[in-house]
């Protein structure tokens, strides 16, 4: 499959609009009885950014709703093919999240992927106009391809300006280390909002492979999922580590074991190895299974390891495997120095063709943590500090060891517990709260929510209902305990570490089909 440098690629749709004329008999989307060839699909793209062109020809960024169906896809690459950034956006979450995202980009335009997502209701209008030609040539003077809204500190979500050349290594790099290719076939999993869409979408089209779409219901429910896999013939799949863990239980379960796929990528939080993810692949004899990492700042995976030899001989806790591609990533101690040597834990500094432009109009966030240093003795270069901790292994691949701070993976997503501390500080009765993580048996993480109240007359489901106002469904915590006063440290600050160790899990817990029913919310 023929690459193209960053270089002369100034926009990642330049790669797709090479492979139309190339792949156009073949299926490049498929959503039930509903298949769309690369050739109607470069008619279909075209349409919606002649329409952009027309309504909203001065615009940068143009809104996508994250439905799962053709028109969404097609919507997401009209604004890229319209030389303009999507900025995705949930109708899934609360209306307040969502008007802070609008309110932070000012984005006035935007396209529906299903007429019962409101705009309106967002202020933002929606871009409907019949088609008509437009003299309008592509503006590709900005290589800003989306901006995507994380958790953020301080009870705001934090947006993240991803570009096209680091999106255009990313391609590259994942056209070089896949099967796919006309004919194989991608399960669409993750939502617009997860930066792992991008990635499932661009690595399939550019290589002429299928992207399969399928809706919520089916993706929620693992013995399902695994029966459309099994019917489809599906190929390849990327999932965070609970969903695979989730396809790995009811597999077992139900002894079904698609001999169809042939790799599967996990990302999105730490992979652990389970016993039943063991038997899971032992029975995939053709799979291949890949650990993936990346933080969003740095365009999506900045990093892989596969896993070959037998499962049972896997590491309980592989290791995120070395860069890929034009990418470089230290290893780095408290005091600023690079990390050359084994049993020094250090936090991950990335740089490379991998790194975003930085926070949506936050200069300041960006400066702090897109910084310019000279590490390794070859320069000043451009690093972003992951906020994540490793350390080198012998073979010199890097070994996840957490996070610095208190942001964490819950569900494939990233939160950052202050965000709902802050949410949760808005009660009405609430005084003062902690949110913790713990962790059940197997290795799946939760949020807990320890709070202190003015009276007895708060009850649990109120706060959930007040927090589902401000936050995302997988950010509502699992456990709530109300306490009567904070154990604290000698400083006089809240111990979390004794809240932490008293969430000890007590139960051996079963095939969590309830879970999945919650998280599958990309």
């Amino acid at each position: 499959m023929e690459n193209f440098s960053t270089s002369t690629t100034p926009n990642i749709f330049d790669l797709l609009k090479r492979r139309f004329e190339e792949f156009r008999e073949y299926d490049a989307l498929v959503h039930e009885d509903e298949f769309i060839t690369y050739g109607k699909l470069e008619i279909l793209v075209d349409l919606v950014a002649q329409r952009i062109r027309n309504e909203a020809p001065e615009e940068k960024l143009i809104a996508v709703s994250c439905s799962r169906s053709v028109k969404t896809i097609i919507n997401m690459l009209g604004v890229l093919a319209a030389g303009k950034a999507y900025l995705p956006l949930d109708f899934d979450q609360p209306t307040e999240r969502l008007a802070k995202i609008v309110s932070e980009t000012n984005v006035r335009f935007g396209l529906q992927g299903l007429d019962s997502e409101d705009f309106a209701s967002l202020s933002i209008k929606t871009i409907d106009g019949k088609y008509r030609e437009s003299t309008l040539a592509p503006n590709y003077t900005s290589d800003l391809a989306y901006v995507l809204f994380t958790s953020g500190t301080t009870g705001v979500p934090k947006g993240i300006e991803v570009c096209s050349p680091s999106l255009v290594n990313l391609v590259n790099w994942q056209l070089e280390n896949s099967q796919s290719g006309p004919g194989f076939k991608t399960l669409h999993f993750a939502r617009l909002t997860f930066d792992i869409s991008f990635q499932e979408i661009f690595t399939t089209l550019v290589s002429g492979g299928t992207l399969y779409i399928q809706d919520n219901e089916v993706l929620k429910d693992p013995y399902q999922l695994l029966q459309f896999i099994q019917k489809k013939g599906i190929n390849r799949l990327f999932v965070p580590f609970i969903a695979l863990q989730g396809l790995a239980n009811a597999a077992v379960s139900y002894k079904i074991f698609p001999g169809s796929i042939r790799e599967i990528m996990t990302c999105g939080e730490q992979l652990k190895v389970s016993n039943t993810i063991r038997e899971f692949f032992q029975e995939l004899r053709s799979c291949k299974f890949y650990n993936q990492y990346g933080p969003t700042e740095t365009t999506i995976i900045v990093s892989q390891k596969y896993l070959e030899g037998e499962p049972s001989q896997w590491e309980d806790l592989p290791s995120i495997g070395w860069p890929i591609s034009n990418v470089e990533m230290l290893i780095v101690s408290p005091e600023g120095k690079s990390i050359t040597t084994m049993n020094k834990v250090g936090e991950i500094y990335i740089t490379g063709d991998c790194l975003a432009r930085g926070y949506y109009q936050n200069e300041e966030l960006t400066n702090k943590l897109f910084v310019e240093m000279n590490l390794d003795g070859s320069g000043i270069k451009r690093y972003y500090k992951s906020g994540d901790l490793a350390e080198w292994n012998i073979d010199g691949s890097i070994k996840f060891l957490g996070r610095v701070d208190d942001q964490v993976k819950i569900n494939g997503h990233r939160v950052e517990l202050g965000e709902i501390e802050v949410n949760a500080s808005k009660i009405s009765g609430i005084v003062e709260n902690a949110v913790v993580i713990g962790h059940f048996k197997d290795g799946q993480n939760y949020v807990a929510l320890y709070y202190k109240t003015t009276g007895e007359d708060l009850k649990i489901e109120e706060i959930k209902e007040e927090l589902r106002k401000s936050v995302p469904e997988y950010m509502i915590p699992y456990k709530f305990i109300r306490i009567e006063e904070f154990p604290r440290t000698g400083s006089g600050k809240i111990d979390r570490k004794t809240l932490k160790n008293s969430l000890a899990e007590k139960k051996t817990r079963k095939f969590p089909r309830r879970r999945m029913k919650q998280i599958i919310r990309r």
